[in-house]
């Protein structure tokens, strides 16, 4: 029995953001910039878990949103401000 290997993406193995997905972000695409930000969702989240207490001063970890607001405004500005250099990407989607 002879078995044929599919193609893989590595990059969807890894958790890396398509390329293409990259480029449009960083032009302006509403959509992509969702994506980008669902990708990062998981580490924005953690990032922003600290220690609170209730009224009865029992302690116990939740979201600061004040945090996690602050963290999404910067990725979106990272983004925004990111670099391609074109001339060195000619060829890959050729």
């Amino acid at each position: 029995m002879i078995y044929v290997l599919e193609k893989t993406d590595y990059s969807e193995l890894r958790g890396l953001l398509p390329y293409e997905t990259i480029v449009q972000a960083v032009s302006g695409n509403y959509d992509a910039m969702e994506t980008v930000l669902a990708h990062f969702e998981r580490q924005i989240n953690f990032l922003s878990r600290r220690l609170f207490c209730d009224d009865d001063g029992n302690p116990f970890y939740g979201t600061d949103m004040d945090i996690k607001d602050r963290l999404t405004s910067k990725l979106m500005q990272a983004v925004i401000l990111f670099k391609i250099d074109y001339s060195k990407t000619k060829g890959i989607n050729e």
